[in-house]
């Protein structure tokens, strides 16, 4: 899922919404939340399940609830 608001923005608690930007040669695994505002690297791998809260930087392996950079990829 890939989702660029909080889906009420007729409620005020809610943000504003923000582009996702995915660079080229990324792999989501099954079941990967991408939030608002989230740009992800190129080369970088998504590991299933993960829910992606902030900016991951390219050539990396990154999962996890919030998803965190794992190592990086030569």
């Amino acid at each position: 899922m890939i989702t660029d608001s909080d889906w009420h923005s007729d409620d005020p608690r809610s943000g504003k919404d923000a582009p996702v930007v995915i660079d080229d040669n990324v792999w989501l695994g099954y079941g990967v939340k991408v939030l608002k505002g989230v740009h992800i690297g190129e080369n970088t791998v998504i590991g299933a399940g993960s829910v992606v809260t902030h900016d991951i930087p390219a050539n990396v392996v990154a999962a996890g609830n919030p998803c965190k950079v794992i190592k990086g990829l030569n």
